[in-house]
């Protein structure tokens, strides 16, 4: 399962740039996580349950290939239920700073954070926090460039829409958090 989840994400990146919008739509296509055929998301959520590194690494890298443009985006939010989002935000939370797997999810993230129906399940699984404590971190301790790349554009996808400054606003103990912990 390791080595063809993988191969699937090397044969994506072996394909010229101009043509991987169309592996990413042939993978939907053949619901390669049997999302709309089931109307369910066990096969992907039972992959991503699995306590293996390997596996992991592996079905985050093709999660974030077909994140990669809108349409895997919506499919990855089938009838609009974050339960892949919230999985790999709890992936994320588990990694290593800087491991692989911990890239693969924050691309992902930052790649779906452009859905703005998502940025409430952001906010929910307390995002903000934790990427301003990376980002902090990363002042005393070295964090992989990528990370804070990817986290900081998550970031400001989330900050910027109206759900999120709603949240703030009807919240201000939590605004305040968030404002104490950025200095």
């Amino acid at each position: 399962m390791i080595e063809v989840l993988l191969s699937l994400r090397v044969n994506a990146l072996q394909i010229a740039p101009e043509l991987r919008k169309n592996l990413v739509y042939e993978l939907i296509r053949n619901d390669i996580f049997n999302i709309e055929n089931s109307e369910k998301f066990d096969f992907v959520i039972s992959l991503l349950d699995i306590n293996n590194s390997s596996l992991k690494h592996a079905i985050t890298s093709l999660i974030s290939v077909i994140s990669s443009t809108l349409k895997g985006v919506e499919y990855l939010f089938f009838n609009n239920n974050p339960i892949i989002i919230e999985r790999v935000i709890k992936i994320l939370k588990d990694q290593e700073n800087g491991s692989v797997c911990q890239r693969f999810c924050l691309a992902i993230l930052q790649k779906c954070s452009i859905k703005e129906s998502l940025i409430p399940t952001f906010v929910k699984m307390d995002m903000i926090n934790w990427v301003i404590t990376l980002l902090k971190k990363s002042f005393s301790s070295k964090i992989h460039v990528f990370c804070l790349d990817f986290s900081s554009a998550m970031l400001a996808n989330v900050i910027h829409t109206p759900s999120t400054i709603q949240h703030l606003e009807q919240s201000p103990e939590f605004a305040r958090n968030v404002f104490f912990m950025c200095f």
